[in-house]
Parts: C-alpha cells; structure tokens; sequence
C-alpha cells in the first residue's frame, strides 16, 4: 500500500515473523519499488539509489471499523514493516512520485511484483492436495496483475446518470457562475452560458469541466486570455490560436502607435567649465565702466598727459 504524502511516501507491509528474513524481504522490494521508475534517459534505478528508512511493529489495533473494541489490540501474527520514501533520489536529482502518471510508475505492477517477491522468497502458498507446476517469476507477476486488475474493476461503481432534478440544480449554479465569470471578462470575450452549459452536458458536470472552467476564471482575473474558451471546456485542452493581441488590458492598436522620442538629458558640465565661466565673470566685472566720466587710463599715461600740458 502506497499513500501520498508532501516528501516521503509511507510503504506498508506484511510479512512473516522472521526479522532477518522480514529485512531482506523489505530490501528486496525496495529494489523492486526503485526499478519501476522509468526514467527518460533509460537509467535503471536501485534500492541504493532511495533514501528510507523502516521500521518493524509487532502488533495491530483494532480502529472500530471492523470487528472487535476500537483500540484493542488484534489477535494472531501483526508484524508489518512501515517505511519512509524520500520523493527524490539519494543525489537530489531525480523526483520518484509513485503516484504520477502510469506510463512511469505502474503501481498495479509494484504491487504484483512485490506479493510475487514474498511468494518467490518465502514459498508459494497453494491448497492441499493439488500438485501443480511450479509458475515462472514472470507468470507470477502477470497472474497478479489480472488479479488486482480484475478486483480493481469489480469494486469500481459506475457513476449513476444525473436525474432531469439534479442537472436542473447543475445548471442553476453554472447560469451563476458563468455570470460571475464574464463580469471579469470584455464583452467580446464573455461566455454563452447556453453553450456552456451543453458542454457540461456533453461531459456530463465531469471534474476536468469544471477544473476548465474554474482556470478560465483565473486566468480573467489576472487579466490573461483563455484561447479558445469553448474547445477547451470541451477538450481540457487549451487551443493556441493566431491573435493579433496578446495582451488584452492594451488598449486597440497600440502595437502600431508611433512611439514618441524620449526627452534627450541634457550633457553634463564638464570638470573646469564653472570654475572658467566664474573667472570670465571676474573680468568682465573689472573691466566694465563705473560710470561715464571714469578715466580708464594709467597712471604712466596720465603723468604723461601732464607733462605735454606744461
């Protein structure tokens, strides 16, 4: 049994009351549990390559549930093993989540290849009486996959059609939430809550529609365009489309408006300038007239004025 959790995945198991063989067997399917990922480059991963930890319980209690007092302890043999899985590998690399996509960790096939372990290493437990030849490991593991296959569809139900009651009260709720929606959309991009709501039909109020349109939703409020709002609450896909905008909030045309130059700073003063100008200033001042009889002349000059005039 694998459950999620945010960065281990907690493996429980039941084996035989024998530590030393419960150990080994534990590692064994730990192995198995690293050999599963398929990796895109083609690397085959190892048990050495996990980070975990386990430990050994002895005994069970009851949870009320089933029979017997809730908190009593269970009778009979309870040793399991509960490990801790790192969501990555030992180098921090490489991310193992066993409940991704099938296509790179088969849990139905972990699962087989785990119970054909403990038949391989601890023996096969047939009816008495019934001499039969022993399977390969591979016929084994695929008998289990039939196996919990087989059981796996048994115990799903399928999912009752929606009274005309219960899709009247459907598309009450979407007639509100499309309203919602398109209060966050322009007019040219607001839905058709007819067309939505036979979409919702057509997928039958699934979970991808309403996941579809609740990100619609989101991407209004942020501002974003959904491409091709209506293929993808059909599909769950979104369509990427030519678009003249990309960004909605822009105002029409601005891609082609004429940018205006930016104002051009003007030059910084050069080092020595101010200090020049100040001296200019300086001489200006001392040669400039005090007033219209000022006699501009030297003193040499003046004594020789003087002495002409004698």
């Amino acid at each position: 049994m694998v459950c999620p959790s945010r960065r281990f995945y907690p493996i429980c198991l039941t084996t035989p009351n024998n530590a030393k063989a419960l150990e080994e067997y534990t590692r064994n399917v730990m192995d198995l549990y690293a050999k599963n990922f398929q990796l895109k480059n083609g690397r085959e991963l190892g048990e050495a390559n996990l980070v975990w930890a386990a430990t050994i319980h002895q005994e069970r209690k009851n949870r009320g549930t089933d029979e017997g007092v809730q908190g009593e302890k269970k009778d009979g043999l309870q040793t399991h093993v509960h490990l801790m899985v790192s969501a990555r590998d030992a180098d921090q690399k490489i991310t193992l989540n066993p409940l991704g996509k099938a296509d790179r960790f088969n849990r139905v096939q972990f699962q087989a290849e785990a119970v054909t372990q403990m038949q391989v290493q601890f023996g096969r437990v047939v009816p008495l009486g019934i001499a039969a030849k022993e399977p390969t490991r591979r016929q084994l593991v695929e008998q289990k996959v039939e196996e919990i296959t087989s059981k796996a569809a048994a115990n799903r139900k399928e999912k009752k059609p929606l009274t005309p009651e219960q899709m009247a009260v459907k598309d009450a709720r979407l007639d509100g939430q499309v309203a919602r929606v398109n209060t966050k959309l322009m007019a040219h991009e607001q839905l058709d809550p007819a067309r939505v709501k036979d979409i919702a039909k057509e997928r039958k109020y699934d979970n991808v529609f309403y996941a579809t349109l609740g990100q619609i939703e989101r991407n209004a409020e942020k501002g974003k365009d959904t491409p091709g709002p209506y293929a993808y609450l059909t599909t769950g896909r979104v369509t990427r489309e030519p678009q003249l905008r990309t960004d909605r909030n822009r105002e029409p045309n601005a891609e082609f408006a004429t940018r205006l130059p930016k104002r051009q700073q003007e030059p910084a003063e050069l080092p020595g300038i101010a200090a020049l100008q100040r001296s200019v200033n300086k001489l200006g001042t001392a040669l400039a007239a005090k007033g219209r009889s000022q006699d501009v002349r030297s003193d040499a000059e003046k004594e020789q004025d003087r002495e002409i005039e004698r």
